[in-house]
């Protein structure tokens, strides 16, 4: 484990890592710093390479509140349609539990993310497995 805020304060050699896990982390990123580090992770991997991605989706219970506002968004086209700033005006229910902004993501929206910066999604068992 290496100390200190992904991707910025990060510092490695280029294609060092045969293996990098993003679990929980992309949702507390806004649009430019979720870009940051899907380059930084692609960077950072040896050729054939695996990242794996956990993120928060608006489907499961705690953000089903946000999901019309998340499909709304998507359907016009937006980039970022699952970042929501200001939650707590937003869902008032989980101001306590949540920071101030969350980034809520779908199978493909985490996927047009993760091609535009060169990986291949691959599926196991119906999950995406992303290679470098």
């Amino acid at each position: 484990m290496l100390p200190g805020r992904f991707p910025s304060e990060i510092h490695l050699e280029h294609e060092i890592l045969s293996g990098l896990s993003l679990i929980r982390v992309l949702h507390f990123f806004g649009g430019a710093e979720v870009e940051g580090a899907i380059r930084k992770s692609f960077d950072l991997l040896k050729q054939g390479g695996r990242i794996y991605i956990v993120t928060a989706t608006p489907y499961i219970a705690v953000f089903r509140s946000l999901a019309t506002r998340f499909e709304e968004r998507l359907s016009v086209g937006e980039r970022w349609p699952g970042y929501f700033d200001e939650v707590h005006k937003i869902a008032p229910q989980l101001a306590e539990r949540l920071p101030k902004s969350v980034h809520l993501f779908t199978p493909e929206t985490l996927r047009r993310e993760v091609e535009l910066h060169g990986f291949r999604v691959l599926v196991s068992r119906g999950c995406p497995v992303i290679r470098g």
